[in-house]
């Protein structure tokens, strides 16, 4: 796959205290490619390195085979909001659309297109701090992607959104990957990062602790943990097949012993009683990340 981004050994220190310490990851072109950790971990910086507003102390960022990228080529929607609070919703955007060199004409044509888009034309002419934060929140992000550009940094993007409009910036997002716009998602929430992202970088305290493919991320944590639902009758029969079996409201749960797989499970289990279902648990993003973060 062709690589759009690619991090080699970055670090970046403040006096004592060491931001980001020796990271490393790449971003394929077309994807949507997740940067966690907890508050701290250094995300912030590693983005704004990216985006070449702070330069690291060694290291470098590539893009393709470039140490800088235009920056018409580039969309940054940052935690910190930043929208000028007096100014009107449409006069806004055409001048964050100026500010990335879209000439006069074409950025009121697409900033109309954007505004119907999200639904927000009958705002157009309202000041910035006349509007909520979540439509404010929607505001930045056409202004992010106004420019057409080739690699959208999007950190936190559903803060301050309501799930409606969460799962329409999900959508977006799919949308203009399919174009071939690549996506870096910095984002709290996991279970958007879960449906949204194959791979991931995890980063805490500084440091790389998870990189790869979530899949191949869930089969490293995954603990063999099995689920049946049973009525309370057909309990009792269960829990030889587990290991750790723990009795539970709608069935028993524990995890699948290692000299077993999961298929000869579910027959054992059809041969001693009656259920509803048997499913393997595997853990979610969320339980690894916070695994990782207590270490």
């Amino acid at each position: 796959m062709e690589t759009i981004l690619r991090v080699e050994h970055v670090t970046k220190a403040y006096e004592e205290h060491v931001a980001v310490n020796d990271l490393s990851f790449e971003v394929f072109k077309g994807e949507v490619f997740g940067l966690l950790g907890p508050n701290g971990a250094g995300k912030t910086t590693t983005i704004r390195m990216i985006i070449d507003m702070i330069r690291p102390d060694q290291g470098s960022i590539y893009f393709g085979n470039h140490q800088r990228l235009p920056v018409e080529k580039i969309g940054y929607l940052p935690e910190e909001r930043g929208l000028y609070k007096k100014s009107k919703v449409r006069e806004t955007l055409i001048y964050f659309a100026s500010l990335k060199n879209v000439p006069a004409k074409d950025a009121e044509k697409r900033v109309d297109f954007w505004l119907e888009r999200f639904q927000l034309q009958s705002y157009s002419n309202h000041r910035c701090e006349e509007l909520s934060k979540g439509l404010q929140q929607k505001i930045q992000f056409i202004a992010t992607l106004i420019h057409e550009p080739e690699l959208l940094i999007l950190d936190e993007p559903f803060s301050g959104l309501d799930p409606v409009n969460q799962l329409f910036i999900r959508e977006l997002i799919d949308e203009l990957t399919r174009k071939g716009q690549t996506i870096l998602l910095s984002a709290h929430q996991m279970d958007h990062i879960e449906k949204m992202c194959e791979r991931i970088c995890m980063i805490h305290r500084g440091r790389m602790v998870l990189y790869g493919r979530i899949h191949d991320i869930k089969d490293q944590y995954d603990d063999r943990q099995v689920r049946i639902q049973c009525a309370a009758s057909e309990k009792d029969k269960l829990i030889p097949l587990l290991e750790n079996a723990n009795v539970t409201p709608s069935g028993i749960e524990g995890h699948l012993p290692e000299q077993k797989n999961f298929s000869s499970l579910l027959k054992e289990v059809g041969e001693r009683a009656e259920v509803q279902k048997v499913e393997r648990v595997r853990p979610t993003l969320e339980q690894i990340f916070i695994e990782k973060v207590k270490l």
